[in-house]
């Protein structure tokens, strides 16, 4: 995933995961930004439609999806937690820190929704 974020800069990557019948991380499918900005991202219809098919076609389900902060933190903006694809979809956000080294100075964070017993969601981090 931040391979393709650094192949991407400095527009906003993004893709879909997938996990198998067992609940395990089996892909990412790198999609093209159909907004081409420095900080919103767009999934080109059509190729989002194609890794859908094949995902499932696999047997497996989507369940998580990827994008790049190029020029922000690693965490959701106000607006990725509105247009949040799916609640039950698991987001990766890469995002190029200087404080760390490798992967060309890219860190990776995940998030998602849990339900509160007291109902509603709430953001928290971390990856089931």
């Amino acid at each position: 995933m931040l391979d393709h974020a650094v192949a991407c800069a400095p527009i906003e990557a993004c893709g879909l995961l997938s996990r198998d019948g067992g609940g395990q991380w089996s892909g990412f499918f790198p999609v093209p930004n159909a907004a081409r900005s420095k900080s919103r991202f767009v999934m080109e219809p059509g190729a989002l439609h194609s890794v859908i098919t094949r995902v499932e076609s696999c047997g497996d389900e989507v369940a998580g999806y990827f994008h790049s902060h190029p020029y922000g933190p690693a965490e959701p903006s106000k607006v990725d937690i509105e247009e949040w694809p799916d609640r039950a979809w698991v987001s990766f956000i890469g995002s190029r820190d200087r404080s760390v080294s490798g992967q060309n100075g890219w860190t990776l964070q995940a998030f998602e929704f849990a339900e509160r017993s007291s109902g509603g969601a709430a953001l928290v981090f971390g990856v089931r």
